[in-house]
């Protein structure tokens, strides 16, 4: 189902997926079709309310995220509650025109390096992945501070302190 904002434009969308027990060994079938099997199956593997990674259904251009979380099992099938948002609905940043030396640079990514938010020019990165992403990987820690370039040209030295998971 889609809810409507006060503006009138759509915000999200609630979807139910339906994942069915499949030979051992194997990840489990998943039916509805209207999100990608491993947000369903991530769902599936944790515990509570999981965030997807960036993704972008097909015949659409604005990348989405869903919150997710497994609903109690009939038989041998597992119900998967998901509320769909547009990423810039989920996450917003302060726009900010144009970069100064003193001016703050806020990017945010999924799990897999691509960006889902930015503070500065947003529309033109996001959906994007992000240059340092190995860098930050290779620290091989959930959370920490580490150096990143921008995607924008010229370069712009960014700073990072958070959690990463993957």
């Amino acid at each position: 189902r889609r809810w409507v904002g006060s503006d009138g434009s759509g915000q999200g969308r609630i979807v139910v997926s339906v994942a069915r027990n499949a030979a051992i060994g194997q990840p489990p079938v998943v039916r509805g079709g209207e999100l990608p099997d491993q947000v369903v199956r991530h769902a599936l593997a944790r515990d509570g309310v999981v965030l997807s990674n960036l993704f972008t259904r097909p015949g659409q251009a604005a990348p989405e995220v869903a919150l997710s979380v497994a609903l109690t099992a009939t038989g041998q099938e597992q119900p998967v509650l998901s509320l769909v948002l547009p990423a810039d609905q989920l996450i917003r940043l302060s726009p900010q025109r144009r970069g100064t030396e003193d001016s703050l640079l806020v990017a945010v990514t999924d799990g897999t390096g691509l960006l889902v938010a930015r503070s500065r020019d947003a529309e033109r990165f996001v959906g994007r992945p992000v240059p340092s992403w190995d860098r930050l990987k290779a620290l091989n820690a959930h959370r920490g501070q580490f150096e990143a370039v921008s995607l924008a040209r010229p370069p712009e030295e960014a700073r990072s302190a958070g959690a990463a998971e993957g």
